[in-house]
């Protein structure tokens, strides 16, 4: 098993550095969606993610709203998000609402 980092960087990108995201690719395992989260098409070995956000901070969330592509273009079968209830609650309502997304 690896792991691929994706993105270290602090709260903010920039040309050499992205935001937080780790992956376990073999087993579809990835923690934080940072704006690394791009990557993660690239080093898909599953249909199947697990998708671990830490906290909702928007260095550690923003990368989901990336991964509209490799769904509709059938490259993963199932996402999983896993978070705090609340943070969830909140990433739906205010970064996937219909007046920003997509």
């Amino acid at each position: 098993m690896r792991i691929v980092l994706l993105g270290t960087g602090g709260y903010h990108p920039n040309e050499r550095r992205h935001t937080a995201c780790l992956m376990l690719p073999e087993l579809g395992v990835i923690f934080d969606a940072g704006t690394s989260f791009f990557r993660v098409q690239q080093f898909l070995k599953t249909r199947d993610l697990q998708i671990f956000l830490t906290h909702a901070h928007l260095d550690h969330i923003v990368g989901l709203s990336f991964f509209l592509v490799p769904m509709l273009t059938d490259q993963v079968d199932s996402v999983k998000l896993y978070g705090e209830a609340s943070k969830l609650n909140a990433i739906q309502t205010h970064l996937f609402s219909e007046e920003i997304f997509p």
